[in-house]
């Protein structure tokens, strides 16, 4: 599991805000980019890629476009780090709202795994790193997919990714 104390920061408002703001725009996943991407994944990569919410999909394209420069294995981790938000079902409300629970008490939201309904949706949601890593693991991703699926939240410290790539793969996703 991901460490607790730094998975949900009060330093992340930012980029919370910034992307909760690009999400109630509804942003659709751009064809040629969608295609594009399509083209670097594998088959099961295709599938967790397609499972995701569209505006999930749109993200994953703008982050794998801004890493372009640094090969395939880059581009795919930087598009899939997302893929555990899937299994929550919550739309941006409830991102919003789970977010928040996770800034105010992320080990109290995170027991609520057990529980039906929102609360289970909400630690689900506080889990999508911990998820997505198990099921790209599963679906043969990259071990440097794999880990910043697991590590994307956490700070440059606490990750096992080389640092320079790290913060790539941070622009990208900010």
């Amino acid at each position: 599991m991901t460490d607790a104390s730094s998975a949900y920061s009060w330093c992340q408002i930012p980029h919370l805000a910034q992307r909760t703001l690009w999400s109630l725009r509804k942003p659709a996943p751009d064809p040629e980019g969608e295609r594009w991407l399509l083209s670097l994944l594998t088959p099961a990569e295709s599938v967790l890629y397609r499972q995701m919410a569209a505006v999930d999909r749109a993200h994953a394209i703008n982050c794998a476009r801004v890493v372009e420069s640094l090969g395939a294995e880059v581009v795919v981790a930087s598009a899939l780090h997302d893929v555990g938000k899937t299994q929550s079902g919550l739309g941006t409300a409830g991102r919003v709202a789970a977010s928040l629970a996770g800034l105010v008490n992320y080990e109290q939201a995170r027991s609520w795994g057990s529980k039906p309904g929102l609360r289970g949706q909400v630690a689900l949601y506080l889990d999508h790193s911990d998820i997505g890593s198990a099921e790209l693991q599963m679906a043969g991703a990259s071990k440097l997919a794999v880990a910043w699926a697991r590590e994307h939240h956490l700070q440059a410290e606490q990750q096992t990714i080389e640092p320079d790539l790290a913060a790539a793969l941070k622009a990208a996703d900010d």
